[in-house]
């Protein structure tokens, strides 16, 4: 019995041995690594919808606090989220079907009509109640109850606000929205050329303030439409008032009643702005002839008179009002004319006296009590950038290149310039630190004034000489020779 005993436990004590020197897989319950790495039973971290769903997931199963709440668990509405809900608009294609239409991949998703952008833009529904309550000028009653007040004297029974309201209804085309204001201003300016005719300036005043503020509305559209009712009203009037103040005295025009009677009713310089506003409307356009298109601008020029361009040049003339023709003449600059084209006159010709006129004001010394420094030199400034317009095509700058002065006045000035730079005060060009020093920003603008009169002389001589059409023509040491003080000047 002991032998059997101690061989059993022998036998068990071997058994042992040998399954302690075998290497086998720890158990469950033993953890030796933290990360999920694919033993041990424990699951790789996925991100499948199906993550911390299970029962079985491991020891890093996601806790579902932190996983994004189905949506009957949200805690938040609808409404209070940063993304709204995507629309299918499943009832429109359903719709679609219905009626037989089947979307193509050409076609673009819920196409909708789009407004055509050439369209003619549509008049103000409000113009009538605009234009009834429109007052000219400030503290002064509605323009249609100013002109109840006035009739002419060939119809003293009729009242102008009278004869403008018997037009209204016949004017405006349900087709053509911008008629209704081209109708408008056609009839005030028939009044207004009834009242230079009659010389009955008192209405005047207001008859101009109703087509500006008719002409703001639409610009574009109305201003080229309304030239030819424009210019043979707007030309009278400015031509007689500056014809009185280019043939007066300076101190006779306060005693003329004439020049009075003219000044007070007639705004020149608003009149000459309408002209230009007009005149830029019309660059753009063309329009159809026989022999094809030509630029609407063409058609201004040709109503505008070469005396009225004239005598719009001539001293004693406002400062503004230089500056305004000078400006418009600008716009005349065609590959064929330059100034007023008229049939009496060759394009050459007039454009020789235009030039003459418009160069003058480079070296004019005025005397007028009207014309400051400062308006000096911007009529200087206006007048070269009107001579830079002309040199845009060959012809304007043939013209420039041959004529007899024009080279010599652009190097008085341009030297008349340079010595004005050079005598002002250099200590007062330095920054003040106060910023109420009027003598610090008149010095300051006359020197820009000055350096930008510099750079436009510069610049035009630049052009003619280097130019391969005016180079063997402009000759500017032969045109200096012959002008008096010209070869003085450089």
């Amino acid at each position: 019995m002991r032998e059997a005993n101690s061989r059993a436990k022998q036998k068990d004590v071997a058994s042992r041995g040998k399954q302690a020197g075998v290497a086998t897989t720890p158990k469950k319950a033993v953890k030796t690594w933290g990360l999920a790495d694919g033993f041990e039973d424990v699951e790789m971290v996925s991100p499948s919808k199906s993550q911390g769903r299970g029962r079985h997931t491991g020891s890093i199963a996601i806790d579902l606090g932190e996983r994004t709440p189905t949506k009957a668990k949200r805690k938040r509405p609808m409404v209070d989220s940063p993304v709204m809900a995507l629309d299918t608009h499943t009832e429109e294609a359903l719709a679609a079907m219905d009626q037989g239409h089947a979307a193509t991949p050409t076609d673009p998703p819920m196409a909708q009509p789009k407004q055509d952008q050439n369209q003619i833009p549509q008049a103000p529904f409000e113009f009538l109640q605009l234009i009834l309550d429109h007052a000219a000028f400030h503290d002064e009653p509605p323009t249609f109850d100013v002109l109840s007040r006035y009739t002419f004297p060939t119809d003293p029974s009729t009242t102008l606000a009278t004869l403008i309201f018997r037009k209204l209804p016949t004017m405006g085309n349900r087709h053509q929205p911008m008629q209704l204001l081209v109708d408008f201003v056609q009839t005030i300016t028939g009044l207004w050329r009834a009242c230079v005719e009659d010389s009955f300036w008192e209405p005047i005043k207001y008859l101009v303030a109703l087509v500006e503020f008719t002409l703001q509305l639409h610009t574009i559209d109305i201003a080229p439409l309304i030239l030819p009712a424009l210019l043979p009203c707007a030309q009278p009037s400015v031509f007689n008032l500056a014809e009185l103040r280019h043939k007066l005295p300076e101190e006779q025009l306060a005693k003329s009643d004439e020049y009075l009677a003219l000044a007070q009713n007639i705004d020149s310089t608003k009149i000459l702005t309408l002209l230009y506003i007009t005149a830029l409307s019309s660059l753009t356009l063309e329009m159809p002839e026989a022999s094809g298109f030509q630029p609407k601008i063409v058609d201004f020029w040709q109503h505008l008179n070469l005396d009225t361009v004239a005598v719009l040049l001539t001293p004693r003339q406002l400062p503004q009002d230089v500056i305004l023709i000078l400006d418009l003449l600008a716009t005349s600059s065609l590959p064929d004319s330059i100034g007023p084209i008229t049939p009496e006159r060759e394009p050459p010709f007039v454009a020789t006296f235009v030039m003459e006129r418009v160069s003058i004001k480079l070296v004019e010394s005025t005397r007028s009590i009207n014309i400051s420094p400062e308006d000096k030199r911007k009529i200087r400034i206006a007048a070269l950038r009107t001579l830079i317009a002309f040199a845009r095509y060959p012809f304007g700058a043939m013209q420039l290149a041959s004529h007899d002065n024009v080279i010599p006045r652009i190097v008085a000035c341009l030297s008349g310039a340079i010595d004005d730079l050079y005598d002002q005060d250099m200590s007062s060009t330095l920054v003040s630190l106060d910023n109420d020093d009027d003598d610090l920003v008149e010095v300051s603008t006359s020197s820009t004034q000055l350096t930008r009169i510099i750079s436009q002389c510069v610049m035009l001589l630049h052009t003619l000489v280097t130019d391969q059409n005016t180079a063997n023509v402009v000759n500017i040491s032969q045109k200096l020779s012959t002008s008096h003080g010209g070869a003085s000047a450089i």
